[in-house]
């Protein structure tokens, strides 16, 4: 779904109003997994009454995985950026940190939720270009689709398990990298690994 400009630039409103368009049609066409690859700084020191936080806890109540990118203003504390910061939701940060050195930081405010939940790999990543053909780009927007399209698989691998199930699946499957809570969260994605713990979940349910 599109909503920033050719440049990558846009406006909250246009945000959630893409929001509000999952919310009024995730059941008509089947969305399980959302990824969200923006964020607000502006957004990031409010709580319960941030439009960006309302919208995604609104997603998240309604059944979908909800997926966001932790922003990459780090290394300093408290650097995740909204919508990355509501305590529901998955945020992922970059594997690639020891080099980068960007990716956003927990704490985040009024929570004593672990965040980010997890890294994957986000830096020289082949991707679309806005013109034509392919660009290389970096910073936890690159990674957090890895850990979406993960999810993803897992929605079709194990298609009963909810959203706080797979959550927990992605907690117990990834890989401890022995870096503070606040920059690994629970680790490392590891996709195998994933798809395994929900089979375990799917076969006892």
């Amino acid at each position: 779904m599109k909503v920033l400009d050719g440049n990558g630039n846009g406006k909250v409103s246009h945000v959630l109003s893409g929001f509000q368009w999952l919310l009024d049609h995730h059941r008509e066409y089947n969305i399980r997994v959302v990824n969200i690859s923006v964020g607000a700084t502006t957004d990031r020191k409010t709580n319960e009454h941030s439009p960006l936080y309302k919208m995604v806890g609104k997603l998240w109540d309604a059944g979908m995985v909800v997926i966001a990118a932790a922003g990459n203003e780090g290394p300093r504390k408290g650097s995740i950026t909204s919508p990355g910061i509501h305590p529901k939701i998955i945020t992922v940060g970059c594997s690639d940190d020891l080099r980068n050195y960007h990716s956003g930081r927990g704490p985040v405010p009024k929570s004593c939720v672990v965040k980010p939940e997890v890294l994957a790999p986000g830096a020289n990543v082949v991707s679309c270009s806005n013109k034509l053909g392919y660009t290389i780009k970096s910073g936890t927007s690159m990674a957090t689709p890895r850990v979406t399209g993960a999810m993803a698989l897992l929605c079709e691998a194990c298609p009963t398990l909810t959203n706080g199930q797979m959550k927990l699946c992605l907690k117990n499957s990834s890989k401890d990298l022995h870096l503070p809570k606040s920059q690994q969260g629970w680790g490392l994605l590891q996709i195998e690994r994933l798809i395994k713990e929900g089979a375990f979940l799917f076969d006892k349910g």
